[in-house]
């Protein structure tokens, strides 16, 4: 049965309305601050001063100390190095300026090892930097070049390059960049129990300032993000079909309440329903999937006044920002990008929900 509206209702409603707005601007006003007259840094000047977090991606764990090296610039810096796969390897790394690591040993069940190298600095000329890397396999005292893995394998040098894989961001237009390359990765086949040592030499440009240069080894491919199902894209189209349990979910409700008994609390739950349901479809990301999808039907119940949509919606939305604090790696302006909206709509729903009987 639809409610009757007279004129002490109205004014109630009112107050009501007014209310809730007041306390939504009390609430939003340091979000707003925060986003329009702050300026968080970028993630590249993120990285510049700190080398972010790896991990092993079997596993899932923060990659120790003691498979990484940071490797001083200016120990490296060889202005006449060119490969040249014609010359042998080692002679190649060992001729001029070079920086090696201590040897280490590596208790190794798979055969494999990964070399990830990743770096930041700020250059004022356009040429590119270049790293050459090369493992060095120690057996009875006896060192040689590690061999890359892989049927289309091809040299035993690990070349890295600002060419690719780098991110810039703009200090001074067309003068000065900081810059940070990262995902750059091989991987090599090693004996079981190997003795391990690494060579790193490079031609650094002038003009460009390495602010600090990485070395992270594993026998498994090391990743920048844990791998976390909530965190990842596979997957994610299974929990879209459930989507297809939405027309059985409201016409359930409809034999249930027989109805709906405020227009205004269908008009606003129809809308969130349908914006939540687009997002579960165009998002790819676990948590984004899954939480749209709860928000959804939370939206449904809310068409009925079924006080169980709060339950849902808070959970709903607790799993969107509990992640995507993980994601974006704290309470930057991308994740109140993401998680404000929704709290916007969860929090008006609160406040303008029919208190009429």
């Amino acid at each position: 049965m639809f409610i009757h509206v007279d004129a002490e209702s109205n004014k109630r409603a009112l107050k009501q309305y007014l209310t809730a707005f007041i306390f939504l601007i009390i609430l939003f006003c340091p979000f707003a601050i925060y986003l329009v007259s702050c300026t968080p840094k970028s993630e590249i000047e993120q990285h510049l001063a700190t080398p972010p977090s790896l991990y092993e991606s079997e596993t899932n764990s923060l990659i120790n100390s003691n498979q990484q090296w940071q490797i001083p610039a200016v120990q490296i810096s060889d202005d006449n190095f060119s490969f040249d796969e014609s010359n042998p390897a080692l002679e190649q790394m060992t001729a001029g300026a070079f920086w090696s690591s201590p040897a280490i040993s590596l208790q190794n069940q798979t055969d494999q090892l990964y070399v990830y190298i990743d770096f930041a600095g700020q250059q004022q000329t356009r040429k590119d930097l270049e790293i050459a890397v090369l493992p060095i396999c120690i057996l009875d005292n006896n060192e040689s070049p590690c061999m890359k893995a892989g049927l289309h394998a091809e040299g035993q040098i690990f070349h890295i390059s600002t060419k690719e894989k780098t991110e810039y961001h703009t200090l001074n237009t067309n003068k000065s960049w900081i810059f940070y390359g990262h995902h750059f990765q091989e991987n090599y086949i090693i004996p079981p129990n190997a003795t391990l040592k690494f060579i790193v030499k490079g031609n650094i440009p002038e003009h460009l300032s390495i602010q600090w240069l990485r070395l992270t080894f594993s026998t498994n491919p090391i990743v920048e993000q844990q791998q976390s199902f909530m965190l990842n894209e596979q997957g994610s189209v299974k929990f879209k079909y459930l989507l297809a349990l939405l027309p059985l979910f409201i016409f359930a409700l409809i034999h249930v309440y027989q109805g709906f008994e405020s227009l205004r609390n269908l008009t606003i739950g129809g809308l969130a329903a349908l914006l939540f349901a687009i997002n579960t479809i165009i998002w790819d990301i676990q948590y984004m999937v899954i939480g749209c999808l709860i928000l959804c039907f939370a939206s449904v119940c809310y068409c009925f006044e079924n006080r169980y949509y709060r339950l849902l919606y808070l959970s709903g939305y607790l799993i969107i920002a509990g992640y995507a604090q993980q994601y974006y790696d704290g309470f930057n302006k991308a994740f109140f990008t993401q998680t404000g909206l929704i709290l916007i709509i969860g929090l008006s729903m609160y406040f303008l929900e029919s208190n009429e009987a």
